[in-house]
């Protein structure tokens, strides 16, 4: 019986070892994957081992080992290692920490960039003017009604800006080339302010036209470094031109390169011409009507062909009186180089008369021509012409036969009513005794003004006027029974007749 009893003891021991083996070994594979999770520190790679005394040698128990192992790698694969975990966690801050403060090393390396940059600003790309503008000294820009002289007087006006960004040292400096418009016969230089009034750097205008901007310390630390520099030249225009179009090189904030176009001051003169009655031509020059001042002023007026300068009287215009005076000493004549030069600076308007004696009594027209110079202004000319058929009364000499010795004369009248009375005589003022020549009536021609015949029956001598000097006529009248246009010819005798 205790045989028996103990065969089944052993048998129940036996089963009960069967039974709870796997999960022991279970238990141990769970255990082993949590102190694998515990010991992730280790840079070994960590697999897991089974004891194969323990294993069992049931199928099934197998599979749940193999189970059991399977899923601890997985687990173990899935674990990130120490330095994943730290890239992650530097990735995270580095999207959401705000900027701080640069660290020394910061401050080293930027201070190192800083001294790698050029001091030329021009090297680096930064334009520091904005825009430029040309106005006359009183800052009035210039205009078709307020044009600038050739060698006028201007303002430049440069306005300039660097960016909060740019990074500006003591001693950099920009430099910018003055169009060729503009010269400069001494150097310039001046303080370089913001708007506001400090003081950032300095500039200096050379004689080659180069303009340079040097920075100083305050610049490095302000900000809205921004103003104007105004420079005083003079503007060169060398060619005949109304206007002038000058690239300045410097770009707005679109890209486009500013284009100045000045319209140049053109001196004004006007020439007019007429016939006196006695025959002789009166020419006049008018200029400077805008009372501009205007230096070195030279007219070179050459009588023409047929015409021979004679006087002439210079004549200011008071603007208050509304009149013109009489300006003795206003020029000097040169009769050689037919020139009238101005000895002082015109800032009026001007007005000369011009007298000249006709040499050529053929010649029935003239054309003058004035020409003015001056070192404000480019040269212009003005002309004018007369003619004898234009003019409604004159009386010329038209010349002398010395085979007949006999003078002959023009009278040029127009008649605004019926039976008008022309007079002529052969003798200066009232007393005929002074008579030199005179009138042969046979050699009388009238005509129109067109030169065709008036008939006998709409003219007639009046003897009511008539004097004589040793029995022949110094003085007649002619009366014409139409109003109109008359001319007659005349031939008096010898001129040393009596």
């Amino acid at each position: 019986m205790k045989k028996q009893f103990s065969i089944y003891i052993c048998l129940l021991v036996l089963l009960g070892s069967i039974l709870c083996e796997p999960t022991i070994i279970l238990a141990e594979a769970i255990n082993a994957t949590e102190s694998t999770t515990e010991t992730l520190e280790s840079t070994e790679p960590v697999t897991g081992t089974i004891d194969t005394e323990k294993a069992p040698t049931d199928s099934s128990t197998a599979g749940a080992v193999q189970s059991a192992t399977s899923q601890v790698e997985e687990e173990q694969a899935t674990v990130p290692s120490e330095s994943q975990a730290t890239q992650a966690s530097s990735t995270l801050n580095q999207n959401s920490i705000q900027p701080r403060a640069p660290d020394a090393e910061t401050e080293t390396e930027a201070s190192a960039t800083a001294e790698n940059l050029s001091a030329n600003l021009n090297e680096r790309g930064v334009q520091l003017f904005d825009n430029v503008r040309i106005t006359d000294l009183s800052d009035q820009p210039f205009t078709a009604e307020n044009p600038p002289m050739y060698n006028d007087n201007i303002k430049i006006h440069f306005d300039w800006s660097i960016a909060d960004t740019e990074e500006i040292r003591a001693g950099d400096y920009y430099t910018y080339q003055l169009p060729n418009y503009f010269a400069i016969h001494n150097t310039v230089s001046g303080e370089l302010t913001r708007s506001g009034g400090q003081s950032i750097g300095s500039f200096t205008l050379a004689l080659d036209g180069t303009l340079t901007v040097t920075f100083n310390e305050a610049a490095q630390t302000l900000s809205n470094r921004s103003g104007t520099i105004d420079l005083i030249t003079e503007l060169s225009v060398s060619t005949v031109t109304e206007e002038v179009t000058i690239p300045t090189g410097i770009y707005d904030e679109d890209g486009h390169e500013i284009i100045i176009t000045l319209p140049i001051y053109e001196v004004d003169i006007i020439k007019t011409g007429n016939v006196t009655s006695s025959g002789s031509v009166v020419w006049e020059i008018i200029f400077n009507q805008t009372s501009r001042e205007l230096h070195d002023v030279v007219i070179t007026d050459k009588m023409p062909q047929g015409l021979a300068y004679s006087t002439s009287t210079g004549y200011l215009y008071d603007e208050s009186t509304d009149e013109w005076i009489r300006t003795d000493g206003l020029y000097t004549y040169n009769s050689v180089n037919n020139t009238f030069t101005f000895n002082q600076t015109v800032d009026q308007p001007v007005r000369i008369v011009i007298n000249s004696a006709v040499t050529d009594p053929t010649a029935s027209s003239f054309k003058n021509t004035a020409t003015i110079n001056g070192s404000d202004f480019t040269e212009k000319t003005a002309e004018a012409t007369v003619t004898y058929d234009e003019q409604s009364e004159y009386k010329r000499f038209k010349g002398y036969d010395p085979e007949t010795k006999r003078a002959s004369w023009e009278i040029s009248v127009t008649l605004d009513k019926d039976q008008a009375r022309v007079l002529d005589q052969t003798y200066s003022g009232t007393d005929p005794e002074k008579a030199l020549h005179f009138f042969v009536p046979e050699t009388l021609v009238i005509t129109d003004k067109d030169g065709n015949p008036i008939p006998s029956e709409d003219w007639s001598f009046d003897g009511t006027e008539q004097q004589n000097k040793e029995g022949e006529i110094v003085r007649f009248g002619i009366t014409f029974a139409k109003a109109g246009y008359y001319r007659s010819n005349t031939t008096p005798s010898c001129m040393n007749r009596f």
